[in-house]
């Protein structure tokens, strides 16, 4: 089901013409998606969102982060809307097979405009994943194995209701 594609043959200079924005659950993971950024940065990549790295509210059900200049959640996700026009694939931060109701509208948003998906884990949901590809076929310079090393969250493996 996942094809193979390196979207770069080595390493990348491309001088930020290529951007993503990172879905995942920011109250869960907020620290595994700040280490994910940093990395597609480091191969050119431009991360669009999240911007910020520090959630200013861990605790609530919608995470501010420190670098968003408003509260208000339909703006800000308004605003990811925005992005994900603009960028060049979508990057979903599945960890633990985790896909939060966020995650799967900003899914289906990227999927309507034709703008690519990849995913840090397979993607068992059959309606969402013929849409998918694996982010490390497309960036085998970047070590996952941090990712391997997540604290269990949930049995859940689908959206989480």
């Amino acid at each position: 089901m996942y094809k193979k594609s390196n979207i770069f043959d080595g390493s990348c200079n491309c001088n930020a013409s290529i951007f993503t924005v990172i879905s995942g659950s920011f109250r869960k993971h907020l620290k595994y998606i700040s280490r994910l950024k940093k990395d597609l940065e480091h191969h050119g990549v431009a991360v669009l969102s999240p911007s910020g790295d520090n959630a200013i509210n861990p605790k609530e059900e919608f995470i501010i982060l420190d670098s968003d200049p408003i509260s208000n959640p339909k703006i800000l996700q308004d605003s990811v809307f925005a992005k994900i026009r603009r960028s060049t694939f979508l990057v979903v931060a599945n960890i633990e097979g985790y896909l939060g109701r966020a995650a799967v509208m900003e899914m289906g948003y990227a999927i309507a405009l034709g703008i690519p998906i990849y995913t840090l884990e397979p993607v068992s949901d059959p309606n969402l994943s013929p849409y998918c590809n694996l982010l490390e076929e497309a960036f085998p310079h970047i070590d996952f194995s941090i990712f391997e090393k997540v604290p269990k969250i949930s049995k859940k493996r689908v959206v989480n209701d």
